[in-house]
C-alpha cells in the first residue's frame, strides 16, 4: 500500500518538477546536475551512526560545497535527488543552510534514481553540455553499501561527463 501511495504521489508531482526543469534548461549551454545523498551530504554515515535520517542534521561532505560553487561559476547548477517528495522543504532548507543554494538553483526530486535519465536526456535534446555528479549508491537493509551498477553503465554510455563514487572520493581528497 505504501509503495502504491508513493507511486501515485510521484505521478501527480513529477510533471510539476519536469515542467520547471524544462523551463529552466531551455536556453542553457552548460548544466551541472548534482545529487545530494552521499554526493554532497554524508547521508550514509549519518544513517549508520543514528539509525534513521533527520535531513536537517546531516553533515555536508567535506569540500563538496567549494567544488559545486566553483563549477557553478561556469555551469547552471540543478540539484536532483531520489528522495521522498515530502522532504522537499527540508531538503531545500538543508541546501540553503549549508551554503549550496545560490542564485536561482532548482531542486528536482525523483522517486527512483533511474528517473534521473529523463532529465539528463531533456538537457541533451536542448544541446546542453551535461555534467552529472552522483555516487549512485545505496545501503541495503543490512546497511551494506551497494551501487546501481546497471544505471551507472547507462550513464557512462550517454554523451555526458559523469562523476561517480570514485570521482567524488578524489574530489573530497583533492580539496583537503
Amino acid at each position: 500500500m505504501k509503495r502504491l501511495l508513493k507511486r501515485l504521489l510521484f505521478l501527480s508531482i513529477n510533471p510539476f518538477f519536469y515542467s520547471k526543469f524544462k523551463a529552466k534548461i531551455s536556453n542553457l549551454e552548460n548544466v551541472l546536475l548534482v545529487d545530494i545523498d552521499n554526493t554532497i551530504a554524508g547521508t550514509h554515515e549519518y544513517l549508520l551512526e543514528n539509525g534513521k535520517i533527520e535531513v536537517d542534521s546531516i553533515e555536508p561532505i567535506a569540500n563538496m560545497k567549494e567544488w559545486v560553487l566553483s563549477e557553478g561559476q561556469r555551469k547552471t547548477v540543478i540539484y536532483i535527488s531520489a528522495r521522498n517528495y515530502l522532504l522537499y522543504g527540508k531538503t531545500k532548507k538543508w541546501l540553503h543552510d549549508n551554503g549550496f543554494l545560490f542564485d536561482d538553483n532548482l531542486l528536482i526530486m525523483v522517486l527512483l534514481p533511474e528517473q534521473k535519465i529523463a532529465y539528463i536526456e531533456a538537457c541533451l535534446v536542448n544541446r546542453a553540455a551535461v555534467t552529472l555528479i552522483d555516487d549512485m549508491s545505496f545501503l541495503n537493509e543490512k546497511r551494506e553499501l551497494f551501487f546501481y551498477c546497471e544505471l551507472i553503465e547507462k550513464l557512462r554510455k550517454l554523451p555526458i561527463e559523469y562523476i561517480g563514487y570514485e570521482g567524488i572520493k578524489k574530489l573530497t581528497l583533492k580539496h583537503d
